[in-house]
């Protein structure tokens, strides 16, 4: 079920009708009409996850209509002490640091998911990378590695899974493949590449990459780098990964690399693959930095249990 548009419209039908007792938003969701009707009916609103940035509206000198609306929200619990510090500065006082739920769910996924035995001997033998919602753009970055490490597999899981999509993954990488929806499994180990031509194994799957690259950085934004990092893998991906805290902190710990062309994608992977100091810090400092990170579940439900009045 999703919220209809932010007009004034649905909110006051929507309060009207379904008269909730609390409203928890995430992240950036500040849906004004929504906020306003449901503070017009002493509904307690709560966010959670808030990730603030000095670009948004809040933070500008324009900014006091979005300021009045954010302090009239009972509590925000935020992912980080930056954003904290952002909302102190501008006068809000109702707030709590309790980190970013999605590290809790990958944990889980990372605890609960079973193993594939076909793509398990797809990859027997040989280093893996699995590139993860991929992008024409990531695409043609990837053709570095295809000649530079001919003992290298590829699991590839293009963003779309469209006909077209999967064409034109196997025309521009242009080596043998197999697909995972379409083909044997007993025809896949002689393949260099498997595509993961459906939604919902991918995950599943990191667990056999060596190394991982994650598409959508080379356009509108990056992809989650959390599954892959979860299972203690170094993670590649482009330029346009600032707005995504764990991929600026793991750049910075050395754990994920950044790259801008071809070039650098096979030099990163080059080095990955030869230095084997540097891989086991890149692994080490991934899979410690998603399990210190976990716990913002809990903390956000002990806060609510003690913010909201009792039924």
């Amino acid at each position: 079920m999703y919220l209809p548009p932010d007009c004034l419209r649905n909110a006051v039908f929507f309060v009207k009708e379904l008269k909730p007792s609390v409203a928890v938003f995430i992240k950036y969701e500040f849906w004004y009409n929504y906020l306003t009707e449901l503070k017009r009916a002493n509904v307690p609103v709560i966010f959670i996850s808030v990730l603030f940035r000095p670009a948004q509206p809040f933070f500008k000198w324009y900014g006091g209509w979005f300021r009045k609306r954010l302090k009239k929200i009972d509590h925000f619990f935020v992912q980080d002490k930056a954003s904290y510090d952002l909302a102190k500065g501008i006068g809000i006082d109702q707030l709590t640091v309790s980190g970013d739920t999605r590290f809790d769910r990958v944990a889980d996924i990372l605890a609960g998911k079973s193993g594939n035995k076909e793509v398990e001997a797809f990859c027997a033998g040989h280093k893996v990378l699995v590139a993860g919602s991929t992008w024409p753009p990531d695409e043609e970055v990837l053709t570095a590695i295809v000649d530079r490490f001919p003992d290298l597999k590829i699991i590839i899981a293009p963003h779309e899974v469209k006909e077209e999509r999967i064409r034109q993954v196997q025309e521009t990488l242009a080596i043998t493949s197999a697909r995972y929806t379409t083909d044997e499994p007993a025809s896949w180990t002689g393949k260099r590449m498997l595509i993961i031509d459906t939604i919902g194994v991918l995950s599943s799957i990191y667990r056999y990459a060596d190394i991982a690259y994650i598409g959508g950085a080379f356009g509108a934004g990056l992809h989650n780098i959390q599954e892959p990092a979860v299972n203690g893998m170094p993670v590649i991906f482009g330029p346009g990964y600032h707005k995504f805290r764990e991929a600026v902190d793991l750049v910075q710990l050395g754990g994920a690399f950044s790259i801008n062309s071809r070039q650098e994608l096979a030099s990163v992977t080059e080095a990955l693959l030869h230095d084997p100091e540097k891989y086991r810090k890149a692994c080490a400092v991934n899979k410690d930095y998603m399990l210190e990170n976990t716990g913002a579940t809990m903390k956000i439900m002990e806060g609510l249990s003690r913010l909201l009045p009792e039924k």
